[in-house]
């Protein structure tokens, strides 16, 4: 058999370890299965990973990389707020809905790691870096529009963007109602627009009143 490099055959056991946890779950995600859908000995898996505490660990990194890879190439059409608000979302939802089994398999790891003393830091910093992406990608969609935010306000609007999609993937990945999300989604983008604006104090100012038109006084004519 020919020598395969560690880092590859590493990231060819992960991509093993997410087509099995799809399909079965973490509960049936045993090292052997793993190891049968990579086409390897399972001595070839604890070779590459200490245990599969390990092997989820590199899974939920895998995923939470590949979030953050398309957020990161988000277009920004300069001056448009609701326009750069959608582009992101639009780069982003082919990689968050398109494949409800690997969001599965996302939550699934995130509760489990919660529950798992030595997984536990990690799910803290899967979720430090999809929040710190999103309020990076929040400052600049906010100077793109000239509408700089208030210090704290990115964290903020942060948490409730990552809140609500999270919420509209789980309910994509129970239902399998793919309008129901985008309908969701694109309140969210309204609403995020509108808080950018208020926040920046860019709120729609009142139309201004027509000029009041004096009417002359009747000419006095001269005494006599």
């Amino acid at each position: 058999m020919a020598y395969v490099p560690v880092e590859q055959r590493r990231a060819q056991l992960v991509a093993a370890a997410l087509r099995v946890l799809s399909r079965e779950g973490v509960v049936g995600a045993t090292t052997r299965r793993i190891a049968d859908e990579a086409g390897v000995q399972v001595g070839t898996v604890h070779y590459c990973f200490t245990d599969k505490e390990e092997l989820f660990a590199a899974v939920m990194d895998h995923l939470t990389d590949e979030l953050l890879g398309a957020g990161g190439g988000a277009p920004l059409p300069d001056g448009d707020l609701v326009a750069m608000l959608r582009g992101g979302l639009d780069v982003l939802w082919p990689v968050v809905g398109a494949d409800r089994g690997k969001q599965a398999v996302g939550y699934e790891l995130t509760l489990t790691a919660m529950r798992t003393p030595r997984l536990e830091g990690r799910a803290r910093q899967q979720y430090a870096a999809c929040l710190a992406a999103v309020e990076s990608f929040l400052r600049r969609v906010a100077a793109g529009a000239g509408l700089p935010l208030p210090d704290g306000e990115p964290a903020r609007l942060a948490r409730w963007v990552v809140a609500t999609v999270d919420g509209a993937v789980l309910q994509l990945v129970v239902t399998g109602d793919e309008a129901a999300a985008y309908e969701v989604l694109d309140g969210l983008v309204v609403a995020v627009a509108t808080r950018i604006r208020e926040s920046a104090g860019a709120t729609a100012a009142p139309a201004a009143r027509p000029a009041r038109r004096r009417v002359p006084k009747p000419a006095v004519p001269p005494e006599s």
